[in-house]
């Protein structure tokens, strides 16, 4: 039965999701006003599939972003993320034709490489590795946002990887209104889509704004798929690096 969903503040979310210093990137713009709630809805789905998801001790995920640029562009970002102490995310970003870049943080400390083959260790609040990489993370992508009340409609039963999940997507009155100053783009162009395990109600997918490189405009799109949870996968500090 479709039922209809309070989530998170997820426009704003798309402004992290910029394409890295050292590859060149795009400016965060004011996303559109969606129109006010109807009516007080139940708890927020995605933010509760994000704490779900952290109650595993790890797991793997795929992120492929579609951004604005001259010409526009894609990147795809792999990693794991591990919530035992000390917490840790490790990915790689690839984009065709630029260097890779690689992060690494185990509680505090963090070591980058920004395409030159070498690690720089450093802290996590440095502002420059916060800059330009932690805007990857999942929490910036998706937990970090506030609660608007933004809805969102139960479409279904599918699958993710095999998985069984349920498939939300946000309500087309919403839709239509970030759309409806896109030239070219229309409410089926702009994904706002969220699957849910229904095995313990982790989140298993996220895609957000558009997903083709044809349809980007100056907000970007992402595409985050959890490939794999509770995996033999520890995240560790690089074996050589530049202190």
């Amino acid at each position: 039965m479709k039922g209809t969903i309070r989530v998170l503040k997820l426009i704003p979310v798309l402004a992290p999701v910029l394409l890295l210093a050292a590859c060149g990137g795009t400016e965060p713009t004011t996303p559109p006003t969606a129109p006010p709630p109807t009516a007080a809805q139940s708890t927020n789905p995605a933010l509760a599939a994000v704490n779900a998801l952290k109650m595993h001790g790890s797991w793997q995920f795929t992120v492929t972003t579609y951004e604005s640029g001259s010409p526009n562009f894609s990147n795809t970002i792999t990693g794991t993320e591990t919530t035992a102490r000390p917490s840790g995310e490790g990915f790689t970003v690839t984009r065709p034709g630029k260097p890779t870049m690689k992060y690494v943080r185990l509680g505090t400390d963090v070591w980058y490489d920004s395409g030159t083959g070498s690690f720089t260790q450093t802290k996590s609040d440095d502002s420059y590795v916060n800059a330009d990489f932690q805007t990857y993370y999942m929490d910036s992508m998706v937990a970090a946002a506030e609660a608007q009340g933004l809805e969102f409609d139960q479409v279904g039963a599918e699958s993710v990887g095999g998985v069984a999940a349920t498939h939300y997507r946000l309500a087309d009155a919403y839709v239509q209104a970030i759309v409806a100053n896109m030239p070219g783009v229309t409410a089926a162009d702009w994904a706002a889509d969220i699957w849910t395990s229904d095995a313990d109600g982790s989140l298993l997918q996220l895609q957000w704004g558009p997903q083709s490189l044809d349809k980007v405009q100056a907000q970007t799109g992402f595409d985050y798929v959890v490939t794999a949870v509770d995996c033999d996968c520890p995240v560790k500090p690089p074996t050589t690096a530049r202190y």
